[in-house]
């Protein structure tokens, strides 16, 4: 099991500085509401992840008055113990693998998997494609880091193609990049999003008891070899040129979950929307435990935010035999000792500050 047994943040958000033992596979960051346990969750993310869970910029993670920004964890895993942390300057990470700089987060990836569910990660279901993209991207790269190189590398060839269609320069010469980067990607999502939904099909049953089916569908926008990406990009030639940016290809693909094969964004609520893409990133864990054999540490905003306490604790129950640490928060402390009994540790965070472990 990957643990993280001590972690020191400075000057990220609203935490001016933070060291906590964590003694337990269970955590729970405890107390009310704004005062920084969603920032401490926020800053263990971003040790192996591009992006935050949460909206902003990059800049929003330092204090108003300094220039730098850092997360340092102690971690062990079934290769024995190392450090993992980084530091924010000029608005750039810089990763560290036992206290060494590492040219990219592909290095930071290939020993540490962190996975978050939060309130707003109901828009995997409901909100637009970009967001189930982004969630298979990461589903890919945890197994296989050689395909953000190809995401990085796409999404700059597609910058350079749309600046010369704005500016009316010659944008073909980008086409054959887009394609055959393209193909790459797509036949990544493809396989993924396939082995994805046995593991989805099984978490989902496990806690909906075959009432209900989900299935994933990939859709493509140009096709999925190169060269039909290709005859794609010509034959909307003029409709790119008009619009000033390119309509198909990877960055256009759709995913579709369908509920009950009904298109899940038309027919499910909000509710069963958050308990979806939960059961996502529980599926999500056990992907990457079974094809990465590296257990992810997962990370749990407001254990009490959508479900009645008996769905809970089935969730709970789920995800525990899956034998991974879990780091949570909570305003509700006795919920949390109902979920887990006597194994939690409980972390008070109080104006930015911890206090105690009680």
């Amino acid at each position: 099991m990957a643990r993280i047994e001590f972690l020191r943040i400075y000057c990220f958000r609203n935490i001016e500085e933070a060291v906590i033992k964590i003694q337990s596979p269970f955590v729970c960051f405890y107390g009310q509401n704004a005062q920084g346990k969603t920032n401490i969750l926020e800053s263990v993310y971003l040790m192996s992840n591009l992006r935050s869970f949460r909206a902003g910029n990059v800049q929003d993670w330092l204090q108003n008055d300094k220039y730098e920004s850092s997360v340092m964890a102690e971690l062990s895993d079934e290769f024995g113990a190392y450090k993992a942390g980084f530091k924010l300057r000029n608005s750039r990470r810089e990763f560290f693998i036992n206290d060494k700089p590492v040219d990219s987060i592909k290095e930071v990836m290939r020993r540490l998997r962190i996975i978050s569910y939060n309130p707003s990660s109901y828009e995997l279901i409901l909100g637009e494609d970009a967001e189930r993209r982004k969630f298979f991207d990461r589903v890919v790269y945890s197994i296989d880091p050689d395909h953000l190189d190809d995401l990085v590398y796409y999404n700059k060839v597609l910058k350079n193609r749309n600046m010369a269609l704005k500016q009316k320069q010659d944008y073909r010469l980008w086409d054959e990049f887009i394609a055959k980067t393209g193909e790459k990607i797509i036949n990544r999502r493809i396989r993924a999003l396939g082995l994805m939904q046995e593991y989805f099909k099984d978490t989902f049953h496990l806690f909906f008891n075959n009432k209900n089916n989900v299935l994933l569908n990939y859709r493509p926008s140009a096709g999925i070899d190169s060269n039909n990406i290709l005859k794609k990009l010509n034959d909307s030639s003029k409709i790119d040129e008009i619009k000033g940016a390119t309509n198909y290809g990877p960055h256009r693909d759709k995913i579709e979950i369908l509920f009950n094969n009904s298109d899940a964004k038309k027919v499910v609520s909000t509710g069963q929307a958050k308990l979806i893409a939960f059961l996502f990133k529980i599926a999500k864990t056990r992907f990457i435990k079974e094809f990465s054999k590296k257990s992810p540490i997962f990370l749990y905003d407001d254990v009490s935010a959508f479900l009645d306490e008996e769905r809970l604790m089935q969730l709970i129950d789920i995800i525990k035999k899956e034998d991974i640490q879990i780091m949570s928060t909570s305003v509700d402390n006795n919920l949390f000792r109902k979920l887990f009994s006597d194994s939690v540790q409980f972390i008070t965070v109080r104006e930015g500050r911890v206090l105690n472990d009680c």
